[in-house]
């Protein structure tokens, strides 16, 4: 997602902000580098963060969403990681939002790079959101050209941008966007098959869900050849082309879940944080009427919390904890806590 495309910064992401910063100062404790990086004491998630790179509106959304499942975490920035704050010991997972990928890949230095894929292999976590998808693979492809509706790309016009700081933890190619929409057509909602071994999936039979979506990635992998040589490798959701396109079945992996070393990968060529009503994407941390009807009621509300609890699983699975479903009145009630005293206070918007 383009870092320009930014909402202005509401007084209410700056007290998710402080709250974070109050929550992980108390929980962030130093320990040596081969600690196996997950004690009691250790942050859960190190939130990426590069003020070029990084789409923000998806940063503010996830520092909402983390305080109210209850998560700790602590932002770093590409600096940051250069210079190894994920050797500390102090974070138990890395969580890499949505951006640009050629940014984020720039920003990392080869050995900045080579601290994150250490810090996997000796049991941290990692979460790709779209870009932080792109950035763990091997090879990235990007088609850049506009097409008219209801054209799509061919696989010629994918080329190969050879970062130099890409992580390589994903064996395959990171191919973006999806044929039928282009970047430069914008953002739109697709359609994900949910498969049984996603964990929130309790039956045989794949569920559908809507996700946002802006230029994120295919997850090519030949499962015969490459997928047999990833440990605990899983697809939880495959990407479902609209009538009349076809897309090689090995292209289709939209969610993937697998190790790499010691530690879990989860990566998501959408944007499972981002809610929507009536069709349209509701910034869960301005508008807060439309926030609360878009994860309260009629179809797009199941819809919504199926995409979070498909991201909580994501979380929870790159921290080697067991899946549990959130709860949706104490995640409510804790978003409502915080919300009220912004209402009080004038600072956000009500219907």
């Amino acid at each position: 997602m383009p870092a320009h495309v930014r909402n202005p910064l509401s007084i209410l992401a700056l007290s998710f902000r402080l709250i974070a910063i109050f929550v992980v100062s108390i929980a962030a404790v130093t320990v040596g580098p081969e600690a196996d990086a997950q004690t009691q004491t250790a942050v859960d998630l190190a939130l990426y963060n590069s003020e070029q790179g990084s789409w923000q509106q998806e940063v503010e959304s996830l520092r909402t969403f983390l305080i109210a499942a209850g998560y700790t975490f602590e932002e770093v920035n590409p600096a940051k990681v250069n210079a190894g704050a994920l050797e500390s010991g102090s974070y138990r997972a890395l969580l890499v939002p949505g951006g640009l990928v050629g940014i984020l890949a720039r920003e990392l230095t080869p050995e900045g790079a080579e601290k994150i894929r250490r810090f996997i292999d000796r049991g941290g976590g990692y979460l790709g959101i779209c870009a932080g998808a792109g950035l763990a693979s091997s090879q990235f492809s990007a088609a850049l050209e506009s097409k008219p509706p209801g054209e799509t790309h061919k696989p010629h016009e994918y080329l190969n941008w050879r970062y130099r700081s890409l992580l390589g933890i994903w064996p395959g190619e990171a191919r973006a966007p999806y044929p039928w929409a282009p970047f430069q057509n914008g953002p739109s909602f697709e359609n994900v098959s949910i498969t049984s071994q996603a964990p929130i999936v309790h039956t045989a039979d794949a569920q559908n869900s809507r996700m946002y979506y802006h230029a994120g990635p295919m997850l090519s992998i030949d499962v015969s050849d490459g997928g047999a040589r990833l440990s605990g490798f899983e697809i939880w959701g495959l990407l479902q082309p609209p009538p009349g396109i076809e897309v090689e079945p090995e292209r289709r992996a939209s969610i993937v879940k697998f190790g790499f070393g010691k530690g879990n990968v989860v990566l998501f060529a959408q944007h499972p944080i981002i809610p929507f009503l009536n069709g349209a994407p509701v910034d869960m941390n301005t508008r807060l009427g439309d926030f609360d009807r878009a994860m309260t009621e009629g179809a797009d509300s199941e819809n919504n919390w199926r995409n979070w609890n498909l991201l909580n699983a994501s979380i929870q699975a790159v921290l080697n904890r067991p899946v549990q479903a959130l709860s949706k009145p104490e995640t409510i009630r804790a978003l409502s806590r915080t919300h009220a005293k912004q209402c009080e206070a004038g600072f956000i918007q009500t219907p």
